[in-house]
């Protein structure tokens, strides 16, 4: 179950060429999977997000680690994405899609590769991300909340 998007807003999204986010690098990444076809584009930096996937589950799209990069990865973070954070293209371990950490993690950069092919927008794979401090940062890539309680059962 996904959050929706009012019609009125999605006619606006499909006549746009780009939408520029005011919301969080969450925004930014709901909008680029609700219209893929597009280049969505953040206006701020975000510190910590995390969006709603179903009722009491949270997941971690973006890193909030400034300097945001998203609009040159077609609205995938790197950073809460990929299990090795890394900032300028795959590692080389992936295979079929998913991450050599776990076959459950789909590869950051072969969505943000697939991404950017369908926009016409391959070229943005050369942009350099210099290097972070990482003193602030955490580990382990893409976090996600569960509440139990709040959950709706599937029966």
């Amino acid at each position: 179950m996904r959050v929706g998007v009012h019609r009125a807003v999605a006619d606006k999204v499909e006549a746009a060429d780009a939408v520029l986010s005011t919301a969080c690098g969450v925004g930014v990444q709901f909008l680029a999977e609700r219209f893929p076809e597009k280049r969505i584009l953040p206006a701020l930096n975000t510190s910590f997000m995390g969006g709603p996937m179903e009722q009491g589950v949270w997941l971690e799209n973006c890193g909030g680690c400034g300097n945001c990069i998203l609009g040159s990865t077609g609205g995938i973070c790197p950073i809460a994405r990929c299990a090795k954070t890394m900032l300028n293209g795959p590692c080389g371990g992936s295979q079929n899609g998913k991450c050599e950490v776990s076959k459950d993690i789909d590869c950051a950069w072969q969505l943000i590769y697939d991404r950017l092919k369908s926009q016409g927008l391959l070229q943005l794979m050369t942009d350099y991300a210099p290097p972070k401090d990482w003193t602030p940062a955490r580990d382990g890539g893409q976090r996600k909340i569960v509440r139990e309680d709040l959950k709706i059962p599937n029966d």
